[in-house]
C-alpha cells in the first residue's frame, strides 16, 4: 500500500508543480532519498512528511487544502508515536445511561 505521503509526491510530480529535485530541496533532502521514498526503499519520515505538508499549504487550492488534511494526518501519526493520547476513566458522556 503507497502511503498517503508518496501519493501527494507523485501528483505534486505528475501535475509538474516541482520537479524531483526541487521537491527534494523543499522538504529538505536528497534527491536520491527522495527516489528511496518513491520506490518504497525507504520510508519517508514523519519529520519530512511534516514538511510536505507544509510545502503544499503554500500551494494555491487544491494543494493548500490538500496540504492541511495532511499536516492534520501527520500530527496525529506524531501524536501517536510519542505516546500523546487521553486516557479516559469510563465512556464519554455521550454513551452513558443515567
Amino acid at each position: 500500500m503507497t502511503s498517503r505521503a508518496i501519493v501527494l509526491v507523485e501528483r505534486l510530480l505528475r501535475d509538474e508543480v516541482f520537479t524531483e529535485a526541487e521537491l527534494a530541496r523543499e522538504i529538505v533532502v536528497r534527491a536520491l532519498t527522495l527516489a528511496d521514498y518513491r520506490t518504497a526503499k525507504e520510508p519517508m519520515p514523519l519529520d519530512r512528511q511534516l514538511c510536505l505538508a507544509l510545502v503544499l499549504t503554500r500551494l494555491p487550492e487544491p494543494y493548500a487544502r490538500m496540504g492541511r488534511q495532511f499536516r492534520e494526518q501527520v500530527a496525529a501519526a506524531m501524536r501517536y508515536e510519542l505516546h500523546v493520547t487521553e486516557r479516559h476513566d469510563g465512556p464519554p458522556l455521550s454513551f452513558r445511561r443515567f
